[in-house]
Formats: C-alpha cells, sequence, structure tokens
C-alpha cells in the first residue's frame, strides 16, 4: 500500500521505502550525485509501463562525470558529461526519455 506524500513522493506504508519521481536531469544530478557515499537504487519503467529496470545512478558535479551499474548484466557505463548521458542513443538517453515522460523513480531504502 502506497500513501501519497506528493506529487512526486510515494513511500511504503507497512516498510522504509520511498519511492521518488524524478522530473528533471537537475533533480537527478542531486539525487545521484557521488557525494554522501551511499548507493542509491535507481528504478525506471519504459513507456509500456511493464518493463523495469534496477540500476545505480552515480552523477560526480566536480567533472559532470556519470556512471550507471546494470544489476542484470553486472556491467558499468560511463560518461564524461550530461550532454553526453542525456544524448547517448541507449542507456543515457532512455533515462532521459524515461524523465521527459514521468516514468523514472528513485527507489531508496
Amino acid at each position: 500500500m502506497y500513501a501519497k506524500q506528493s506529487p512526486n513522493i510515494l513511500m511504503m506504508s507497512m516498510e522504509c521505502e520511498m519511492v521518488i519521481r524524478i522530473t528533471s536531469i537537475e533533480q537527478l544530478m542531486e539525487v545521484a550525485k557521488d557525494d554522501d557515499s551511499l548507493t542509491d537504487t535507481l528504478e525506471f519503467s519504459f513507456s509500456n509501463g511493464i518493463a523495469k529496470s534496477v540500476k545505480t545512478i552515480r552523477y560526480f558535479a566536480d567533472s559532470d562525470g556519470w556512471e550507471v551499474f546494470h544489476y542484470i548484466s553486472d556491467a558499468w557505463e560511463e560518461w564524461e558529461s550530461t550532454y553526453d548521458f542525456v544524448n547517448c542513443e541507449y542507456t543515457g538517453g532512455m533515462i532521459y526519455n524515461a524523465i521527459v515522460k514521468g516514468e523514472f523513480y528513485v527507489q531508496r531504502f
């Protein structure tokens, strides 16, 4: 059961799990910023609303770099800038498109 807290935050009523809808690349930068030594599990749905992909995403503000770890394949991807990340044909671009469509969520445990 989810209790609605705000338009962009859902919390599990029985567990300590928070789901935040990411609405911009700037918001993702803040949530994924690698300055707190914590790992966030970031999850998003594709436009069909069925498929999900769980990833760890890290943003490095000092260099504007990005890293994505794919749990399904144990693979890492890296980008040297936010421009490269959002314009990537695959992972970065798919994440950015999911944000634009309102289908990208951060799940914190």
